[in-house]
């Protein structure tokens, strides 16, 4: 289920004009952007329209009561707004913009674009991650530089001054990260090392660097956040919030206005939300002036000022919630990965598919890495590669001959609809008919569609020792492994398998975590939770191993590890 709440007067919300109260949506109210029971990949929303994203990783975008589907875009990866534009990341690295470019937060030079185009600048760049402030864009490297274009008042550019040019400027070398929100005139930024650095407006105080001033032009190093464990950061017009990781719970800190913050005092250093500290609170929003956050048992905390447009979701009178209030969502049913998130005058909460697994498989085919088949289809010269065990274990291995020969005479479109269903599930297009020729019955087809029908796939491998082409060493203990596995769902492999030209097929595990442990994760690799009673002392080291590993979704994973403990 979906909700939305706030500001209407464009649709924002996905809701029709009728359903609104002078253009506001009062109080949370079901949404369904892509029809009833679907789920919702992404939402980013912005003061006067919002993007959604499918499961599918294609945009629609909703603007002035209508909803329009972005063509010609390659996969999204990444999206996110400023004040009246957009900026997305494909699977593939390509950067798009569009939308408002009156300081050229597009990187375009003309001074509008309401179609998605490619930015010249990055299009020989690899990009790493992209934000957006008010009227400001950033964009991080995959060789962590970070450059920054548009609107420079308050030296939010972070260039060294408050000139205004239409230039891209790279600023820093050896970032990792960095942090802005769509109502912000400033930023944060991680480097490679740990340390934290702010930069632009700061009239209250929300860089948290102890002062206040017009405009930080350069970046200033806040030293509270570079001593943390940084799980999120989040940033308004006003304030500014960080989730940290604790030894218990995760803590809240906020800094700025005192109408925002939540404490109702006026902060120039970070100060923790102490109220939410009992409440296990694992993702954090800001919008304008209101701030949101989600607790592990999905209940939603809301604060802050409202401006007239219902962003604090109770009714027309509440205009100031000076701490955390629970909201309550009417005829709430968590089926799913539940989210949040502020645009700048209104709030969504919405169900993400409940598993990082098809997301790794379908993200493993649309990167086209270390695939050693492929198909060409009719018409074409550009074959599409897939990973032959892949497509092995989800048909059988006697069945690949017969597909190649009904594949042959395929469309492209029908044979990527094809393998999206190998990957994640996806019953689309001619998939269909492909199965019942391959032998098929409609009660095979339907168990192997969505999540289930792949989680089976994958899982069955897991005992297929005879496959595994990969060993972890530790403890002097082998512990075999397909690296198909380890390419499509941790990062830090498949980094390895792409970058490092050994092509080795055993490594040492040096991380000091015991046998059991690493056989314990990657138990999780196959089946997408942990099947083993995992003791205190295994909780940690498990936790700690999902950062080495760099699994692609760490707050699923998080979850499913406290269920596991919980269950022992």
């Amino acid at each position: 289920m979906h909700f939305a709440w706030g500001r209407n007067s464009n649709g924002q919300t996905s809701l029709p004009r009728n359903q609104s109260n002078n253009n506001i949506i009062w109080q949370p109210t079901i949404i369904e952007p892509f029809g009833k029971n679907v789920y919702i990949e992404k939402i980013c929303g912005e003061a006067n329209s919002t993007c959604f994203i499918n499961e599918d990783h294609k945009i629609k975008h909703l603007q002035n009561f209508k909803m329009t589907d972005l063509e010609g875009l390659e996969p999204i990866e990444q999206i996110d707004s400023g004040s009246s534009f957009f900026l997305a990341k494909s699977f593939n690295g390509t950067l798009y913009s569009w939308g408002n470019n009156g300081y050229n937060q597009l990187g375009l030079k003309d001074k509008s674009n309401q179609n998605p185009q490619k930015i010249p600048f990055f299009e020989k760049i690899s990009i790493e991650s992209i934000c957006c402030g008010v009227l400001t864009s950033y964009v991080v490297t995959s060789d962590h530089k970070l450059f920054s274009f548009g609107y420079n008042s308050f030296g939010q550019r972070g260039n060294g001054n408050k000139n205004q040019d239409d230039e891209i400027s790279e600023i820093c070398a050896g970032i990792k990260k960095v942090f802005s929100g769509n109502d912000s005139h400033f930023f944060f930024a991680e480097k490679l090392n740990g340390e934290f650095f702010a930069c632009g407006r700061n009239d209250y105080g929300q860089l948290g660097i102890g002062k206040i001033s017009n405009g930080e032009p350069k970046l200033v190093k806040n030293g509270f956040l570079s001593k943390q464990n940084v799980i999120q950061l989040e940033t308004s017009y006003y304030h500014s919030l960080v989730l940290i990781k604790g030894s218990e719970n995760n803590r809240v800190f906020t800094v700025g206005s005192n109408r925002q913050n939540g404490l109702n005092k006026k902060l120039t250093e970070f100060q923790e939300i102490q109220s939410l500290f009992e409440k296990e609170i694992i993702s954090i929003s800001c919008g304008s002036s209101h701030s949101l956050a989600l607790s592990r048992d999905n209940k939603i905390y809301i604060w802050g000022t409202s401006s007239g447009f219902g962003e604090l979701g109770f009714s027309q009178n509440t205009l100031f919630l000076s701490s955390p209030t629970e909201i309550e969502l009417p005829g709430f049913i968590s089926q799913g990965e539940i989210c949040i998130e502020c645009s700048a005058l209104g709030s969504f909460v919405y169900t993400k598919r409940i598993s990082s697994l098809l997301n790794d498989m379908h993200n493993l085919f649309h990167r086209h890495e270390l695939c050693d088949s492929e198909i060409v289809p009719i018409g074409q010269n550009t074959p599409i590669s897939y990973h032959s065990l892949i497509l092995q274990n989800r048909i059988g291995i006697e069945k690949v001959d017969h597909l190649k020969n009904i594949l042959k005479d395929k469309t492209k479109e029908s044979i990527i609809d094809f393998f999206d269903w190998v990957y994640s599930g996806k019953l689309q297009g001619k998939t269909s008919d492909i199965l019942i020729s391959l032998g098929f019955s409609e009660i095979q087809i339907e168990d192997s569609i969505g999540y289930f029908g792949v989680l089976k796939s994958i899982s069955n491998l897991y005992s297929k020792n005879e496959s595994k082409d990969f060993v972890i060493i530790s403890e002097n203990s082998e512990i075999p492994v397909h690296s198909i596995i380890l390419l499509a769902r941790t990062d830090l492999f498949r980094g390895m398998f792409i970058n490092v030209n050994d092509q080795s097929h055993r490594v040492h595990d040096y991380s000091k975590r015991s046998s059991k442990v690493i056989q314990k994760f990657i138990e999780f690799l196959y089946h997408d939770q942990f099947i083993s009673e995992i003791t205190k002392k295994e909780k940690k080291e498990l936790s700690d191993a999902h950062e080495f590993y760099q699994i692609s979704d760490s707050t699923f994973y998080e979850n499913e590890l406290e269920k596991a403990y919980k269950r022992k």
